[in-house]
């Protein structure tokens, strides 16, 4: 009775070190072996506008930049480099430039270690004061250390903001702060959309929303709006309750305006094969008793 008690007990303890063997074997898999489309290492340039006065409209430029881009040097308790941006916006029917501008900033990180995480992104950003139109935006990042210089070039177009302006999305921390983000990869219950609503004194003040994966409306509900924001500017908290990883819209709707975000969830640039626990527990079937592995699935 002894001698079988004991066998159990190996076997399973064999069990187990073979599923952590499969699981880092799994982890090790580069990311080079995944679709190029699902990497986040990358200068993301996102945009929205909303009304500020009776002609103009505030363009918000949100950049984030991976930090492994650029050179960092060694000061006495952190590591810096310093970014040069050039903005130019111009006309495009008139193809005049009405904005130019330079400036300088410096990233600075603790450690080295930091700087050389493709996850890690330096985040800023830029508002601009504009008149109704269509514009080509031309924005040139340089390392100045390295010389290196990358450039994005993006058609933006700014209408009048009539009830619900283009939304952006943020998640909240810990400490409460909210993050603007454009992809996640943290489990969370509520994500938060940044827009702009213009209520009409006799309307109803509830803003819908439905949210779409994989082309099918999986969550839906309505926001009532319970403050006066400042320039009418609300964060909208959305429930999210379905942690596949893929691609989500949210669309919400106002009286007779629609706007519609979108993000990623769940891509990360390094560490493991998956991030979808249901496709981690898959692999355990090899391994377990179909009772063991049933537990784990229910």
């Amino acid at each position: 009775m002894h001698f079988i008690i004991g066998v159990d007990i190996i076997t399973n303890r064999i069990k187990y070190i073979l599923l952590i063997l499969l699981i880092f074997s799994c982890a090790g898999i580069h990311k080079k072996e995944r679709p190029k489309e699902n990497r986040r290492s990358e200068i993301s340039i996102m945009t929205q506008h909303w009304n500020t006065g009776i002609d103009s409209l505030n363009l918000y430029m949100y950049m984030a930049l991976p930090l492994n881009y650029f050179v960092f040097k060694k000061n006495i308790d952190h590591f810096s480099s310093e970014v040069t941006f050039t903005l130019v916006i111009s006309d495009k029917e008139q193809n005049t430039q009405i904005y130019r501008e330079s400036w300088q900033e410096e990233i600075a990180r603790p450690y080295y270690e930091d700087t050389r995480d493709p996850d890690n992104y330096y985040k800023t950003e830029k508002n601009i004061s504009l008149l109704s139109g269509t514009y080509n935006l031309f924005l040139n990042i340089q390392d100045e250390d390295s010389r290196k210089n990358w450039k994005i070039v993006k058609e933006i177009k700014l209408e009048r903001i009539r009830y619900l302006s283009p939304s952006l999305l943020f998640i909240k921390e810990k400490n409460g702060q909210l993050n603007q983000m454009d992809f996640i990869i943290q489990k969370t219950d509520t994500i938060w959309l940044r827009t702009q609503v213009n209520l009409p004194d006799s309307s109803d003040q509830d803003i819908e929303y439905i949210i779409i994966y994989n082309e099918s409306i999986i969550d839906s509900g309505e926001i009532e709006i319970s403050h006066v924001g400042i320039q009418n500017l609300y964060h909208l908290p959305i429930p999210f309750t379905q942690h596949k990883r893929g691609r989500y819209e949210i669309e919400l709707s106002f009286l007779e305006d629609k706007q519609t975000t979108s993000f990623s969830y769940g891509y990360k640039t390094k560490h493991y094969w998956t991030d979808d626990v249901k496709e981690v527990v898959g692999v355990m079937r090899y391994i377990l008793l179909y009772s063991e592995y049933k537990k784990l699935i229910n």
